[in-house]
């Protein structure tokens, strides 16, 4: 007869080997886990929950996350109720389910708070910040984010009251409140210097760096990214100590950019220009937003040197990929910019056409973000209203009397100044008329035009580059650009731009976005259960936020959105 423990040890040495050779991980795991005990157990869990959330399944991974909590709660292992919670909200999270993460958040809160798992609660906190800013509930978040530092305080705790401050610090930025951003974010800075988790703390040092720019304060730039870059470096020499490599580039390339910006504004354009170097390095396939920061930082510069025509090519070239984007706000910035240094090349007619292109932008964004406060305003009355039902009317009436007092006030002094902006833009668009700026802009595009007629080999090309947009469907490679598009068709970028104008009137990027976002649409109206991040991605996007952003612009509505009038239509024709 064989032992019982030897049979025991035979069994798990097959299984193991079994989990090895499968192809299918998640199926190797389950078929081992009722055979695992304590910290394996979970650890084979939370692998689980991993691989549900790189399936991008919601429901599979939410079945994971509640198998994982159930086990740690049943082994009172707070470190994974912490970690499964939070995983929970970030899983709501990342699907949008804004419903979702309200419900559980305080639970979560709650639950940590029993088990005084301070760093794990304010972590879940953070979350639901995090979620506010993302779906612009600005006003929610800062009040979120002082309950939360008054909540840290009172708890001792330094990473909670960093984290908050760090919070505080990004929505002040965002709302124009520069000086209290700076205080924030030196807080923040000073306070997580101390914590073994230097995620936020790097953050900390980009946002205050960027609010110090705001004020004008170079040299406190350049002494931040001393400290900032000392932070790096020992960070990096503890992994390698430990014998794992971390990749620290994207991170360098922010400290480079924020010295290169402080030594412009001391005038120091060779050290500028060493730092602008090292940035350009550490820029190298990274993405969009930090192409963005790049080309803007080297536009600053050529423009500080006196190389106009250079910073001009690399404003111009900044301001195409934010439109293809469809990144408003760093448009602006960057349109800004470029007028700036139109201006100081004396080229005053461009500057005032970039200007003119650029005004009422900034009054939409401004009527927008208008009606998003108000929104949001309303909606925080009404969970207010909601949470006073308990007390006595007359202090219900009381509290309804004073919000709308406020909303009225609000409203009347954003009325009366936005009026003000579009009586200061009607003046400045009278001078440009008084300019015949606009006159000149259409004869030059009538000259470069000219009258050519678009050939037979125009027509070919086009032929051609159409061919391997729906036959190859090249548009699903999400690097294809203008350069890669000209190189398949075997020609040049020139002919191919001409070529794509000619026939459809669109530039080679809304072309390209054209066949992309029509082939989502496609995707989410014909497969209702592959999820919106593998339609993104089989489609040719690399990126959640630009494949919705365009998505909206293009069809009016957001892919979940279009997604439920699809099903809604073929309910209907049933």
């Amino acid at each position: 007869m064989i032992p019982a423990k030897i049979k025991l040890l035979l069994i798990a040495l097959c299984l193991t080997a079994f989990a090895v050779l499968s192809d299918n991980k998640s199926d190797s795991i389950r078929l081992v886990l009722p055979h695992l005990q304590g910290e394996q157990k979970l650890s084979a869990l939370s692998s689980l929950r991993s691989l549900a959330h790189a399936g991008d399944d919601m429901e599979e991974e939410l079945r994971c996350i509640d198998d994982y909590l159930e086990e740690a709660r049943r082994q009172k292992d707070v470190e994974s109720i912490g970690d499964a919670l939070l995983s929970r909200l970030y899983c709501f999270e990342n699907y949008n389910k804004t419903d979702s993460v309200r419900k559980y958040l305080d639970d979560a809160i709650e639950e940590l708070r029993g088990y005084k798992a301070w760093d794990w609660m304010y972590n879940c906190w953070d979350a639901g910040v995090q979620h506010d800013l993302y779906n612009n509930r600005i006003e929610h978040a800062l009040r979120e984010s002082i309950k939360m530092y008054d909540d840290a305080r009172v708890n001792n705790s330094n990473y909670g009251t960093g984290i908050s401050l760090y919070n505080l610090g990004t929505i002040y930025q965002a709302i124009g409140r520069t000086d209290d951003a700076v205080d924030a974010l030196r807080e923040s800075v000073g306070i997580l210097k101390g914590e073994d988790n230097v995620t936020v703390l790097l953050s900390a040092y980009n946002y205050l760096c960027s609010s110090l720019e705001g004020i004008g304060d170079y040299d406190e730039i350049l002494r931040v990214c001393k400290e900032w870059k000392a932070v790096i470096d020992e960070y990096e020499r503890k992994a390698e100590s430990k014998g794992y490599t971390v990749s620290l580039g994207g991170k360098r390339l922010y400290n480079e950019l924020a010295a290169c910006v402080a030594e412009i504004g001391l005038g120091n354009l060779k050290a500028a220009q060493a730092h602008l170097s090292l940035a350009q390095e550490y820029a190298k396939g990274r993405s969009s937003s930090a192409q963005y920061k790049l080309m803007l930082t080297e536009c600053k510069f050529y423009t500080a040197v006196g190389d106009f025509e250079k910073a001009i090519e690399f404003g111009k070239k900044n301001a195409d990929m934010l439109r293809e984007l469809g990144d408003s706000v760093s448009l602006a910035t960057m349109q800004t910019q470029l007028a700036e240094t139109y201006f100081r090349a004396r080229r005053f007619e461009d500057a005032a056409t970039v200007y003119r292109e650029l005004l009422p932008d900034i009054d939409s964004m401004r009527e927008e973000e208008l009606s998003s406060r108000l929104d949001e305003m309303r909606t925080l009355y009404e969970v207010d209203t909601l949470k006073m039902e308990s007390e006595a009317i007359r202090i219900k009436l009381i509290a309804v009397v004073l919000v709308v007092a406020m909303l009225l006030i609000l409203l009347t002094i954003t009325i009366v100044y936005i009026v003000k902006i579009r009586r200061k833009n009607k003046v400045f668009y009278d001078i440009i008329h008084k300019q015949e700026i606009r006159d000149d802009v259409m004869r030059c595009v009538k000259e470069e035009k000219g009258d050519d007629p678009a050939g037979e080999e125009d027509n070919s090309l086009f032929n051609l580059v159409r061919s391997l947009m729906e036959k190859e469907e090249m548009y699903k490679d999400p690097t294809l650009n203008r350069e890669s598009l000209a190189l398949a068709a075997g020609s040049n970028t020139v002919y191919l731009a001409d070529a794509i104008k000619r026939n459809t009137g669109q530039t080679v990027s809304e072309y390209i976005a054209g066949y992309r976002l029509a082939h989502a649409a496609r995707m989410l109206s014909e497969m209702p259960k592959v999820g919106i991040g593998e339609v993104e991605t089989a489609s040719g996007f690399n990126s959640r936020s630009t494949f919705s952003r365009l998505f909206r612009l293009h069809y009016g509505m957001s892919p979940s959105e279009y997604r439920s009038v699809s099903r809604g239509k073929d309910s209907s024709t049933e």
